[in-house]
């Protein structure tokens, strides 16, 4: 339900790279402006029946369609922020769990991941394209401190976590429904159709 990323390689604060779902909290990560930030807490959502609807965008970059990137390099670099599914179209991809990351400072704003700088949880930013009145404020961050695992640097949440304004359709609160344990991401390259799945929602913003 909330805006996350099921792959991709994040470019660390040494140059190196780390997949998404090896990613823990105390790690220095890279950020888009050429500064570095800390992993504060590695968010973890398990995709209901085994799939979500994702993006999949240049260097191997698997992502929610309403997960605002900007195009850092190559050969069409972006200024401003877009969601993926205007960049590509969305499938059903067989995936168990996706991610989110908190940074400190979380006015840091975003990570690279593979080519991308990618919004994290609480980032601030007020640009069109990324910001949001939930997901890019304190209010996020007040919520999943209250989660069990916050404290350790890593929330887990079932499916479907998000709760949404019901006029707008804007995420509003997240919530944690039950403690998982042992869950990490397996990102199968089939596509699989979506009757196929017994209908399962969208990942997304």
């Amino acid at each position: 339900d909330n805006p996350c990323f099921a792959a991709g390689m994040v470019l660390l604060a040494d140059g190196s790279r780390k997949a998404v779902d090896c990613v823990v909290a105390g790690e220095v990560v890279a950020t888009p402006t050429g500064g570095a930030a800390t992993i504060k807490c590695v968010v973890v959502t398990r995709c209901a029946g085994g799939a979500a609807h994702l993006v999949t965008l240049e260097d191997g970059v698997a992502v929610t369609m309403y997960h605002p990137v900007r195009r850092l390099s190559g050969s069409n670099p972006c200024s401003r922020w877009r969601f993926p599914c205007a960049l590509a179209r969305p499938a059903l991809t067989r995936c168990d769990t996706v991610y989110s990351f908190v940074l400190e400072p979380a006015t840091a704003g975003a990570m690279v991941i593979g080519d991308y700088a990618c919004v994290t949880l609480g980032h601030g930013l007020t640009e069109e394209g990324a910001a949001h009145p939930y997901l890019g404020t304190p209010l996020v961050l007040s919520d999943l401190a209250a989660m069990e695992g916050w404290a350790d640097g890593k929330v887990l949440l079932s499916p479907g976590p998000a709760v949404r304004d019901p006029t707008s359709g804007l995420i509003m609160r997240l919530e944690q429904k039950e403690r998982l344990r042992g869950v990490r991401t397996r990102l199968h390259s089939s596509v699989v159709p979506a009757h196929a799945l017994g209908g399962v929602g969208v990942a997304g913003a």
